[in-house]
């Protein structure tokens, strides 16, 4: 995303550069922003998914996660855990089911934003998993207000077809910001 202060030309430089380079294209661009939804769609991008930013404030007391039997929480272990982990997320957003015993069957990886408040980039519960009480949006919520954060944050498909959308509703998540994610087939 270019800052509003350099839009225009600049936009039209870029786009044609990354066309030039690239095949299958996706660019999320936020609502509110009519001109650059306009200059994609004169370029052949097409609406393709709706995104929504959620927003929780953290300003009472975290909920207390609550974990399955058999179910511990740690930390990531660099570099140890990043097969697990992607494996994991890849599995859990193409909802592919499996056996999860001795394996990580969920993972939260999140980045303080500068604002205030922590960026959940992706949120994952291996699908054979699900509904079984693991409560790892509060414990991002217990985690971020530890560190003084304010609020947390996460991207979520506005189509979400596990279920995460009402859970983050329950949970005091309100959609904050809209995307539309638009493709330019290559």
């Amino acid at each position: 995303m270019t800052h509003p202060a350099h839009t225009g030309l600049l936009d039209e430089l870029l786009l044609a550069w990354l066309e030039e380079h690239a095949g299958q294209l996706e660019h999320d661009v936020p609502d509110p922003d009519t001109a650059r939804a306009a200059l994609l769609a004169a370029r052949g991008w097409l609406p393709a998914r709706r995104f929504w930013r959620r927003r929780r404030e953290l300003d009472g007391p975290a909920p207390e996660a609550v974990w399955p039997e058999g179910v511990t929480v740690r930390d990531d272990e660099r570099p140890l855990d990043d097969r697990a982990v992607h494996k994991l997320i890849t599995s859990a957003f193409r909802e592919i089911g499996g056996e999860a015993q001795g394996q990580v069957v969920r993972a939260a990886l999140s980045q303080v934003t500068g604002e205030d408040d922590d960026f959940v980039r992706r949120l994952a519960v291996a699908p054979s998993q699900r509904g079984r009480g693991l409560g790892l949006r509060h414990e991002c919520f217990r985690r971020h207000a530890a560190r003084g954060l304010s609020a947390t944050v996460l991207g979520v498909d506005a189509a979400n077809p596990t279920g995460a959308l009402d859970l983050y509703t329950k949970a005091g998540m309100r959609v904050h910001e809209q995307f539309t994610r638009r493709d330019r087939p290559g």
